[in-house]
């Protein structure tokens, strides 16, 4: 008994630990304070990341309903071309909704991303039946694919001198 008794003090002796127990709302505070959240890249940076190789294949979602070729047909939805920069429900040829052509302002960055991750949301009524795209990745990747997909694409957009890559030293020799 007496070796069971050592066993189970000896390590308060041994390992200091100084654990305050806290209970009733003093807890419930601590539990709700906020927590920091690490942002990731930001969407002019993933676009400037995507159109170093701008890819059709980002683009096999919006196929089935769009082309963004130049001369390209309308589908169920109208072609793409020249889409970046220009503005909502003005391409001629397209029958839009009314909640398109009334949207007003431009197709940028910030207006397309909007609207590929919840095209009923930016456009309530829009014809679009699209659920929208997740992630900002997927929405950038096509983002970078209009833009190329123009007669003269718009200017990236300018990354911030402090979220720029650091430029490596040329290698001595």
């Amino acid at each position: 008994m007496l070796l069971f008794a050592v066993v189970r003090i000896a390590p308060e002796f041994f390992i200091e630990e100084d654990h305050e127990i806290i209970q009733g709302p003093e807890a419930a505070a601590i539990d709700t304070q906020p927590t920091t959240v690490v942002a990731g890249p930001s969407l002019g940076e993933l676009i400037n990341i995507a159109a170093q190789n701008p890819s059709s294949r980002s683009f096999r979602k919006c196929q089935a309903c769009h082309d963004a070729t130049s001369g390209g047909p309308n589908k169920i939805g109208p072609n793409l071309w020249n889409i970046v920069g220009a503005a909502p429900g003005g391409k001629a040829g397209y029958s839009y909704s009314n909640a398109m052509t009334s949207k007003g302002g431009t197709w940028d960055y910030n207006a397309l991303n909007e609207f590929l991750a919840a095209p009923s949301s930016a456009v309530p009524r829009t014809k679009m039946t699209f659920a929208g795209l997740r992630t900002m990745e997927e929405r950038a990747a096509i983002i970078a694919y209009l833009r190329a997909s123009a007669d003269n694409p718009v200017p990236l957009p300018e990354v911030p001198v402090e979220d720029a890559p650091e430029e490596t030293p040329a290698a001595s020799r």
